[in-house]
Protein backbone atom coordinates (compact mmCIF):
# COMPACT_ATOMS: atom_id res chain seq x y z
CA UNK A 1 0.00 0.00 0.00
CA UNK A 2 2.59 2.67 0.74
CA UNK A 3 4.47 1.69 -2.67
CA UNK A 4 0.80 2.63 -4.21
CA UNK A 5 0.57 5.52 -2.83
CA UNK A 6 4.05 6.77 -3.45
CA UNK A 7 3.72 6.00 -7.09
CA UNK A 8 0.64 7.54 -7.07
CA UNK A 9 2.17 10.69 -5.27
CA UNK A 10 4.93 10.93 -7.74
CA UNK A 11 2.30 10.80 -10.69
CA UNK A 12 0.76 13.28 -9.31
CA UNK A 13 3.79 15.66 -8.88
CA UNK A 14 4.29 14.92 -12.41
CA UNK A 15 0.82 15.31 -14.25
CA UNK A 16 0.79 18.39 -12.02
CA UNK A 17 3.81 19.97 -13.57
CA UNK A 18 2.59 19.19 -17.01
CA UNK A 19 -1.01 20.65 -16.07
CA UNK A 20 1.03 24.15 -14.89
CA UNK A 21 2.42 24.26 -18.45
CA UNK A 22 -0.90 25.30 -19.56
CA UNK A 23 -1.65 27.46 -17.60
CA UNK A 24 1.62 29.47 -17.20
CA UNK A 25 1.16 29.80 -21.31
CA UNK A 26 -2.03 31.36 -19.99
CA UNK A 27 -0.80 33.75 -17.99
CA UNK A 28 2.61 34.02 -20.01
CA UNK A 29 0.28 35.54 -22.70
CA UNK A 30 -2.40 36.53 -20.98
CA UNK A 31 -1.74 40.07 -23.13
CA UNK A 32 -1.36 38.87 -26.36
CA UNK A 33 -4.28 36.41 -25.94
CA UNK A 34 -6.43 39.73 -25.17
CA UNK A 35 -5.45 41.43 -27.79
CA UNK A 36 -5.66 38.65 -30.12
CA UNK A 37 -9.33 38.24 -28.96
CA UNK A 38 -9.84 42.16 -29.24
CA UNK A 39 -8.63 42.00 -32.74
CA UNK A 40 -10.72 39.01 -33.83
CA UNK A 41 -13.45 40.59 -32.39
CA UNK A 42 -13.27 43.77 -34.43
CA UNK A 43 -12.85 42.14 -37.42
CA UNK A 44 -16.32 40.24 -37.04
CA UNK A 45 -17.99 43.34 -35.69
CA UNK A 46 -16.59 45.96 -35.59
CA UNK A 47 -16.48 46.46 -31.65
CA UNK A 48 -13.78 48.01 -29.97
CA UNK A 49 -12.61 48.66 -26.54
CA UNK A 50 -10.90 51.67 -24.56
CA UNK A 51 -7.76 50.73 -23.40
CA UNK A 52 -5.52 52.03 -20.58
CA UNK A 53 -2.96 50.48 -18.21
CA UNK A 54 -4.83 49.93 -15.70
CA UNK A 55 -7.12 47.86 -17.59
CA UNK A 56 -4.28 46.04 -18.99
CA UNK A 57 -3.36 45.32 -15.53
CA UNK A 58 -6.37 44.07 -14.19
CA UNK A 59 -6.82 42.01 -17.31
CA UNK A 60 -3.44 40.25 -16.40
CA UNK A 61 -4.58 40.31 -12.81
CA UNK A 62 -7.70 38.15 -13.78
CA UNK A 63 -6.68 36.14 -15.90
CA UNK A 64 -3.82 34.78 -13.22
CA UNK A 65 -7.10 34.50 -10.75
CA UNK A 66 -8.76 32.56 -13.04
CA UNK A 67 -6.04 30.38 -14.09
CA UNK A 68 -4.48 29.56 -10.60
CA UNK A 69 -7.96 28.74 -9.52
CA UNK A 70 -8.91 26.57 -12.72
CA UNK A 71 -5.73 24.56 -11.85
CA UNK A 72 -6.34 24.14 -8.60
CA UNK A 73 -9.64 23.07 -9.04
CA UNK A 74 -8.61 20.58 -11.76
CA UNK A 75 -6.08 19.60 -9.65
CA UNK A 76 -8.53 18.84 -7.19
CA UNK A 77 -10.74 16.88 -9.03
CA UNK A 78 -7.90 14.90 -10.70
CA UNK A 79 -6.42 13.94 -6.89
CA UNK A 80 -10.51 12.90 -6.14
CA UNK A 81 -10.69 10.74 -9.12
CA UNK A 82 -7.61 9.00 -8.24
CA UNK A 83 -8.63 7.99 -4.55
CA UNK A 84 -11.75 7.69 -5.82
CA UNK A 85 -10.73 5.16 -8.38
CA UNK A 86 -8.84 3.10 -5.60
CA UNK A 87 -12.57 2.01 -4.13
CA UNK A 88 -14.40 1.89 -7.38
CA UNK A 89 -11.92 -0.11 -9.57
CA UNK A 90 -14.47 -0.44 -12.15
CA UNK A 91 -14.22 3.27 -13.21
CA UNK A 92 -10.44 2.80 -13.61
CA UNK A 93 -10.96 2.71 -17.76
CA UNK A 94 -12.62 5.95 -17.50
CA UNK A 95 -9.87 7.55 -15.86
CA UNK A 96 -8.13 8.57 -19.18
CA UNK A 97 -11.27 10.04 -21.16
CA UNK A 98 -12.56 11.92 -17.78
CA UNK A 99 -9.05 13.88 -16.89
CA UNK A 100 -8.68 15.14 -20.50
CA UNK A 101 -11.92 16.25 -20.42
CA UNK A 102 -11.81 18.27 -16.97
CA UNK A 103 -8.48 19.28 -18.42
CA UNK A 104 -10.17 20.72 -21.70
CA UNK A 105 -13.09 22.57 -19.70
CA UNK A 106 -10.82 24.58 -17.35
CA UNK A 107 -8.84 25.17 -20.88
CA UNK A 108 -11.53 26.21 -22.24
CA UNK A 109 -12.77 28.46 -19.45
CA UNK A 110 -9.82 30.27 -19.42
CA UNK A 111 -10.33 31.14 -23.13
CA UNK A 112 -14.14 31.83 -23.35
CA UNK A 113 -13.20 33.76 -20.15
CA UNK A 114 -11.69 36.51 -22.16
CA UNK A 115 -14.35 37.23 -23.68
CA UNK A 116 -16.92 37.33 -20.92
CA UNK A 117 -14.10 39.55 -18.94
CA UNK A 118 -15.05 42.62 -22.17
CA UNK A 119 -18.72 41.67 -20.89
CA UNK A 120 -17.71 43.07 -17.56
CA UNK A 121 -19.03 39.56 -16.04
CA UNK A 122 -17.61 39.25 -12.59
CA UNK A 123 -15.96 35.67 -12.16
CA UNK A 124 -18.94 34.30 -10.30
CA UNK A 125 -21.18 35.09 -13.41
CA UNK A 126 -18.32 34.07 -15.84
CA UNK A 127 -18.33 30.29 -13.70
CA UNK A 128 -21.93 29.94 -14.62
CA UNK A 129 -21.87 31.32 -18.44
CA UNK A 130 -18.92 28.82 -18.56
CA UNK A 131 -21.21 25.85 -16.69
CA UNK A 132 -23.82 26.89 -19.05
CA UNK A 133 -22.04 25.97 -22.33
CA UNK A 134 -19.34 23.56 -20.95
CA UNK A 135 -19.57 22.17 -24.33
CA UNK A 136 -18.22 24.46 -26.09
CA UNK A 137 -15.72 25.17 -23.35
CA UNK A 138 -14.72 21.08 -23.42
CA UNK A 139 -14.14 21.30 -27.38
CA UNK A 140 -12.32 24.89 -27.34
CA UNK A 141 -9.68 23.38 -24.64
CA UNK A 142 -9.74 20.17 -26.55
CA UNK A 143 -8.75 21.90 -29.80
CA UNK A 144 -5.71 23.85 -27.15
CA UNK A 145 -5.00 20.34 -25.40
CA UNK A 146 -4.23 18.44 -28.74
CA UNK A 147 -2.13 20.91 -30.27
CA UNK A 148 -0.02 20.83 -27.33
CA UNK A 149 1.08 16.76 -28.97
CA UNK A 150 2.08 18.26 -31.73
CA UNK A 151 6.60 17.73 -31.94
CA UNK A 152 9.01 20.69 -30.97
CA UNK A 153 6.87 22.68 -29.27
CA UNK A 154 4.71 23.73 -32.39
CA UNK A 155 1.53 23.33 -30.62
CA UNK A 156 2.63 25.39 -27.55
CA UNK A 157 2.84 28.27 -30.06
CA UNK A 158 -0.02 27.57 -31.77
CA UNK A 159 -2.52 26.28 -29.30
CA UNK A 160 -2.81 29.43 -27.82
CA UNK A 161 -3.65 31.42 -31.18
CA UNK A 162 -6.35 28.73 -32.48
CA UNK A 163 -8.03 28.15 -29.28
CA UNK A 164 -8.61 32.29 -28.54
CA UNK A 165 -9.38 32.46 -32.28
CA UNK A 166 -11.88 29.42 -31.98
CA UNK A 167 -13.15 30.96 -28.74
CA UNK A 168 -14.03 34.24 -29.85
CA UNK A 169 -15.88 33.19 -33.32
CA UNK A 170 -17.60 30.65 -30.64
CA UNK A 171 -18.88 33.73 -27.72
CA UNK A 172 -19.89 35.40 -31.26
CA UNK A 173 -22.49 32.86 -32.62
CA UNK A 174 -23.35 32.14 -28.62
CA UNK A 175 -23.86 35.91 -27.51
CA UNK A 176 -23.64 37.59 -30.61
CA UNK A 177 -20.44 39.83 -29.63
CA UNK A 178 -22.23 42.96 -31.23
CA UNK A 179 -24.50 43.57 -29.04
CA UNK A 180 -22.13 43.78 -26.11
CA UNK A 181 -22.92 47.31 -24.47
CA UNK A 182 -19.44 48.11 -23.21
CA UNK A 183 -18.15 48.07 -27.03
CA UNK A 184 -17.70 51.04 -28.80
CA UNK A 185 -18.17 50.70 -32.22
CA UNK A 186 -14.94 51.37 -34.74
CA UNK A 187 -17.24 54.27 -36.45
CA UNK A 188 -17.28 56.25 -33.05
CA UNK A 189 -14.33 56.23 -32.69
Amino acid sequence: MADLLYNLFVFSVIMMGYKLRKYIVFIVLSPMLTKLSLQTETIITGNTYESNWKQFLSDIRRAIRISMGNFILEYSIFAFWYVFVLFVADAKPLTSFFLFSVGCYFYGFCMIDYINERFRLSIDDSVKFVRTHAGFAIGNGAVFSLMFFIPYDIGVVFAPVLAIIAATLGMHEITDLSKNPFALKKSAL
